[in-house]
């Protein structure tokens, strides 16, 4: 059996309340990853580090999509990179995109320290 350790899982469970009852399915993405993200949500900054070493994550690729308020529909918002401090703006675009939106998630995916998703409410 292949080692999943340093893998992203989709882990899902099945069962019921009543036999025979409807079927109860909840799934969960687990994220094998050595990042700690910290949001500045006044700023609208995220920084990653690197949580065995404590040094910020350069280059990690960041994407952010948007649900917007009327539809529930998602939206992409922006992506980039984090500078040399870790560091990515996820909030400011040149239009009033934000004002549209309920919630952002967050992708941060990098080559060596792995990847995860977080969201923000607005």
């Amino acid at each position: 059996m292949r080692s999943l350790q340093d893998s992203n899982c989709i882990i899902e469970a099945i069962g019921t309340l009543v036999v025979p009852g409807p079927p109860i399915v909840k799934a969960q993405t687990f994220f094998d990853n050595m990042l700690d993200i910290q949001v500045a949500k006044d700023i609208g900054q995220i920084r990653i580090l690197n949580n065995k070493t404590n040094k910020p994550v350069a280059k990690a690729y960041v994407k952010v999509y948007g649900r917007h308020n009327a539809s529930g529909k998602p939206v992409f918002y922006k992506d980039g990179y984090t500078d040399f401090r870790g560091r990515f703006d996820y909030k400011s675009i040149s239009t009033d995109l934000i004002t549209d939106l309920n919630k952002l998630a967050i992708l941060v995916a990098t080559n060596s320290s792995g990847s995860n998703v977080i969201e923000i409410e607005l």
